[in-house]
């Protein structure tokens, strides 16, 4: 396996009092997109800025290409951000903006010509060269932040929040534009954010950041499907979570009560009787069922509806059970069920699909 692009080793980094980071390693590989991810507080803006070369670490090492930049400048690191607000000079042209840096290098004018016009072709912007940052658009004028981050042709791209002052259509499609940029350029993104669909969308790999510590690095699936303790479960989408204690287990099986009703589930960690856990179960695999559509119910859970939300596509309701705990279902419209009627206060029977939940120990026991 070759060698990380970057490695940050042992980082820590406090202000005052307060620890914003607490002993982080991690390895990034060459050509990845990379998304730190997590709420505000959690240490990603940090770490980015440590990287960036804007503030640096208490503790630790930071090696690009197996070179120690801890304490390099900026300027020196080879690495260029695109910020949140992007940035621009108002007063300067497009062109002006994206050749500032080459110029700063006084470089021959021929030379910037051609590196500017190939880094505003990219983001597929160059009838705006002769255009300022307010004659653009919010998509136009990041799409320009990112050219100018370009030019240099920086061996990692950071990028600090980027699509967050967009409108969500917008976003939507720039995240499409900025994933489809990423794997033509083979280069390396490092994404901080804390939206968690964005991070699913984009990324190669995902680190969730909890308390200046991370709580799991793995890909959008994994994290969404097999979060490694609730807090990223609770973070990571919606999520319906029973807390209970296990009546009996073995090396394969483990059986809880949920709201009156046993349960046979896997016990792929090899919990042991009595030990406190959290099932985990999304929305979408939860199943709901009138009463009168099933005779079978010993894996059901009856409840009351108590929401009926539409949204196209999809119908999502909160469901009341038998101890008054609420639960999220989200049901698909298809060829069989078209309609997906449902009324507040009806009569149902909940399941899920047994092996889909994720049974995680309660971190407070």
């Amino acid at each position: 396996m070759s060698a990380p692009i970057i490695s940050l080793q042992q980082i820590s980094k406090r202000f005052d009092e307060n620890v914003a980071l607490h002993n982080i390693s991690l390895d990034i590989v060459n050509g990845e997109f990379l998304t730190i991810l997590g709420p505000s507080g959690c240490g990603k803006t940090t770490l980015l800025r440590l990287l960036s070369g804007f503030d640096q670490p208490d503790t630790g090492s930071i090696l690009l290409k197996q070179q120690d930049i801890t304490h390099l400048p900026p300027e020196r690191r080879h690495l260029n951000i695109v910020f949140q607000n992007y940035a621009l000079f108002p007063h300067m042209t497009v062109f002006q903006n994206v050749a500032f840096g080459l110029e700063c290098q006084k470089l021959d004018k021929a030379i910037i010509q051609t590196k500017v016009r190939a880094a505003v072709e990219r983001v597929k912007l160059t009838h705006t060269l002769d255009r300022k940052p307010d004659q653009l658009s919010g998509g136009q004028q990041q799409r320009i932040a990112i050219a100018r981050a370009l030019v240099n042709e920086p061996l990692v791209l950071l990028l600090d929040e980027p699509l967050s002052a967009l409108d969500y259509h917008l976003r939507k499609k720039m995240q499409i534009e900025l994933k489809d940029l990423q794997r033509k350029l083979g280069m390396t993104f490092i994404m901080v954010t804390h939206d968690q669909e964005e991070a699913l969308s984009l990324s190669d790999r995902v680190v969730v950041m909890d308390h200046g510590n991370i709580a799991q690095i793995g890909t959008p699936r994994e994290i969404y499907e097999k979060p490694a303790t609730l807090d990223v479960a609770k973070f990571i989408g919606e999520t319906n979570i029973f807390h209970t204690q296990i009546i009996s287990a073995n090396e394969e099986t483990l059986q809880v009560d949920i709201c009156g009703q046993l349960f046979q589930l896997a016990n792929p960690k090899r919990y042991k009787t009595h030990d406190m856990i959290n099932i985990v179960i999304r929305p979408e695999d939860i199943q709901v069922w009138g009463d009168k559509e099933v005779k079978r119910t010993n894996t059901m859970l009856p409840g009351l509806v108590k929401e009926v939300i539409y949204k196209g596509s999809t119908v999502d309701l909160i469901v009341e059970l038998s101890n008054g705990q609420r639960i999220s279902a989200t049901e698909f419209f298809n060829e069989d069920d078209e309609e997906l009627i449902y009324e507040i206060d009806e009569k149902v029977l909940i399941k899920w699909q047994q092996g889909w939940e994720v049974i995680i120990r309660n971190e407070t026991i």
